[in-house]
């Protein structure tokens, strides 16, 4: 997971996991190929299952950091502060 944080303030369609897993499922399943939706589902369940205790600690870490930075910034864009 990448230090940075997004440019800008708000995500008010996801919660900070749902953002973070939404990339992290991208990555893990980029380039695979299903021939059936069933094996695409199964391969995205195998992979939420693979996630840990400790990364979804340091979402929250991560999001906790975010919304002071937020809060600092008063809502503005975070690009070139951190």
């Amino acid at each position: 997971m990448s230090n940075r944080l997004p440019s800008k303030c708000q995500h008010p369609e996801q919660n900070p996991f749902d953002f973070y897993l939404e990339g992290y499922l991208r990555v893990q399943l980029c380039g695979r190929v299903f021939r059936r939706t069933h094996q695409h589902q199964e391969a995205i369940w195998a992979e939420i299952q693979r996630v840990s205790k400790n990364q979804c600690e340091r979402v929250i870490d991560h999001f906790v950091l975010h919304v002071k930075k937020c809060k600092e910034m008063e809502g503005r864009h975070l690009e070139n502060e951190i």
